[in-house]
């Protein structure tokens, strides 16, 4: 249900797992990004990396633009200098439209317990208490 409730939105969570957006997003924020059809200086928006393999979250530094396409530079806020590669708009999952502090700690302590320990709560036996009134 949430994932159909969020395709219809249009929009991606993520869990913000580095320092490098500090002091706007912090390690265990979760964040809301939503497609854009243009980006703008002063936005922060996640990425995929040149070769795809990581999801990267920055603030928009620079837009240039020429002839046949777009190319941002992004700088992490906690970060000295930008980035060393400019990214294309290609590139871009979305800005972040919204954040909630601190949820995905969460999802840092469920990944941090062993297999066996999430998959004994899941199977438990819970015990179900009917009442009638």
């Amino acid at each position: 249900m949430k994932t159909i409730l969020l395709s219809l939105l249009m929009v991606k969570l993520f869990v913000i797992t580095s320092g490098s957006m500090r002091p706007a997003l912090s390690p265990g924020d979760v964040i809301l990004v939503r497609k854009s059809a243009e980006y703008s200086p002063g936005e922060i928006v996640a990425y995929l990396t040149s070769d795809r393999s990581t999801v990267v979250v920055h603030r928009i530094k620079a837009v240039e633009q020429s002839s046949d396409d777009i190319r941002y530079t992004t700088q992490g806020d906690a970060n000295n200098r930008p980035d060393s590669h400019q990214i294309t708009q290609q590139q871009i999952i979305g800005k972040v439209i919204a954040k909630a502090p601190k949820i995905g700690r969460l999802v840092f302590f469920i990944r941090s317990l062993p297999e066996w320990v999430v998959t004994s709560i899941i199977r438990a036996p819970w015990p179900i208490q009917n009442t009638v009134d």
